[in-house]
């Protein structure tokens, strides 16, 4: 996306800037090429049902989505339709039993994606080639001894990556507001007490912050990691 017309754009150097409300979240930053910036528009919620191959419809949908936010929300949106790069997708991780099945091995994010969230996918990258093309030679080319070495070598460092990746996507999106919230911002408004209203936005940051982390994972996350461990299992079979 280029950056003409954006009024936030001009502080991206080197940075980025993120944008939330409940359930939905975008962020934007400089990509190094001069005078260009790229953004990322997220909605959290139910598997949508959608033509893999209708860019249109893709667009549609989030349009719909994101009618009305502010910021340079309105921008990103008009930018989106003349976008040549435009991609929709589902910010996901891989997670599986085993890797290897015979002398067929998943490397890379075929066999652990951490998620977009972790913020580990490049450290990630570069360790999972290195570590499986080294493995072969110290198994004296034994496929099987190299490809148990390399699980084990790499097990480890992936659970934690993609623990990361889930705690990090159950705060990325804001929650919407407790009713607690709801009733302590009107209690407080200016035609309810007469004076300017006192709740400051540190204190309800803090409270949507504490309501997202006693949220936990949820039974849509639980039925999803039962829907790939199935899904695994038919694979290794």
């Amino acid at each position: 996306m280029v950056r003409t017309g954006c009024g936030g754009c001009g502080s991206l150097h080197r940075t980025g800037q993120l944008y939330g409300s409940p359930g939905k979240a975008a962020n934007m930053f400089a990509d190094g090429a001069g005078g260009r910036a790229r953004a990322a528009l997220h909605l959290a919620g139910e598997q949508l049902e959608y033509d893999r191959h209708d860019v249109g419809e893709q667009q549609r949908i989030i349009a719909e989505r994101f009618a009305g936010e502010g910021w340079e929300i309105p921008w990103l949106l008009t930018e989106m339709r003349a976008a040549e790069d435009f991609l929709f997708d589902t910010d996901a991780q891989v997670v599986m039993d085993t890797w290897a099945n015979g002398r067929v091995v998943l490397l890379g994010d075929a066999g652990c994606c951490a998620a977009p969230t972790s913020g580990r996918g490049t450290s990630q990258a570069l360790v999972g080639a290195y570590v499986p093309a080294g493995e072969p030679a110290r198994a004296d080319s034994d496929h099987t001894a190299a490809f148990i070495a390399y699980e084990q070598a790499m097990r480890p460092f992936v659970t934690e990556h993609q623990a990361v990746g889930r705690e990090a996507a159950q705060r990325f999106f804001m929650p919407a507001a407790s009713q607690e919230v709801l009733d302590m911002l009107a209690a407080n408004a200016p035609e309810n007490t007469g004076t300017e209203a006192s709740v400051s936005p540190t204190a309800l940051h803090a409270d949507l912050l504490g309501g997202l982390a006693r949220r936990g994972t949820g039974e849509a996350n639980r039925d999803s990691d039962r829907t790939i461990s199935t899904r695994v299992t038919r694979l290794g079979n």
